[in-house]
């Protein structure tokens, strides 16, 4: 496939089509990027509010099977000391992960 076919096509400030090669598609993207968090927007709204709600159940969870009742304030800090706590579990399975992955290379080399 020639260059030019695999170019991708976009339109300039005066509506004109312009072919942009590969270099110039990812850069058009960074810049994008760079705008839309430099206006401290960003597209994960949803997803960290569902995540958070998430944790947040959990705690609340947790909580009434203790019998326990909790301040705002306490479910705040549960909830990001829960957010951590699964987040570092993650990590110590990706490092777990990669130590075998590491192993068994020294292994076949």
């Amino acid at each position: 496939m020639s260059a030019q076919r695999r170019a991708s096509g976009s339109v300039d400030a005066l509506g004109r089509r312009v072919t942009l090669n590969a270099q110039q598609r990812s850069q058009r993207a960074r810049l994008g990027a760079l705008t839309m968090h430099a206006d401290g927007k960003t597209n994960t709204a949803v997803a960290r509010a569902k995540g958070e709600a998430r944790f947040r159940e959990e705690v609340l969870a947790r909580a009434a099977e203790r019998g326990e009742k909790l301040t705002e304030l306490e479910i705040v800090r549960r909830t990001e000391q829960t957010r951590k706590l699964f987040f570092a579990r993650i990590q110590f399975e990706s490092l777990k992960a990669r130590g075998k992955k590491k192993r068994r290379a020294k292994r076949v080399a």
